[in-house]
């Protein structure tokens, strides 16, 4: 049971790093095709949203705890953190690979 605990707990980091890129990403994304990428954006963080409650009670349910830091979260994730903002093909490249590692993670 433990190891399914720590594996949603992984699946709870990656995905709220997943939300908080793409969250950031719709705020600093530019481009002659701004208002689609923007809208785009906006659309797949609430979608990713809404799986990070879902994820926690899942964890909770199991007689454990979510984590609480963002630290903590970000030790968890199986993305990287972006500390720059890149061009918009360069956010939609780190968005697809880190989407195919929240993927990976489920599976």
């Amino acid at each position: 049971m433990e190891q399914l605990v720590q594996q949603l707990k992984v699946i709870l980091g990656t995905n709220f790093n997943l939300y908080f890129k793409s969250h950031s990403f719709h705020w600093n994304i530019e481009g002659e095709n701004f208002v689609e990428y923007h809208t785009y954006l906006g659309e797949f963080y609430q979608k990713i949203f809404t799986n990070v409650d879902t994820i926690a009670e899942k964890i909770r349910m199991l007689d454990s705890y979510a984590p609480t830091g963002l630290s903590r979260i970000m030790e968890l994730s199986a993305i990287e953190e972006t500390d720059n903002i890149p061009d918009d093909k360069g956010m939609f490249t780190q968005l697809k690979t880190d989407n195919d590692k929240m993927i990976i993670q489920i599976k």
